[in-house]
């Protein structure tokens, strides 16, 4: 990547909200796409929680979306886990 590109590309993310979402939005479509974060993180439940509670920020802006889908993460971590 030149040095023009990386330059364009930080600017659009100190600008830009990566959210398309707005408070109060705490559909189920935050679980629905899930799963593949705690697979990949299953041997780091930190990084498996936090990484699920971040992916629900992109569409759904409440609160309660975010936390149900760290608990799902940390329920499927511990099943792959035993």
């Amino acid at each position: 990547m030149d040095s023009l590109s990386a330059e364009n590309l930080e600017r659009f993310a100190d600008e830009q909200s990566t959210s398309c979402s707005r408070e109060g939005v705490a559909g189920n479509g935050a679980l629905m796409r899930l799963a593949p974060i705690p697979l990949f993180f299953y041997h780091s439940p930190y990084h498996a929680v936090l990484n699920a509670g971040e992916s629900a920020i992109l569409t759904h802006g409440d609160d309660r979306a975010r936390d149900a889908c760290r608990y799902y993460a940390a329920l499927i971590v511990g099943a792959l886990q035993g």
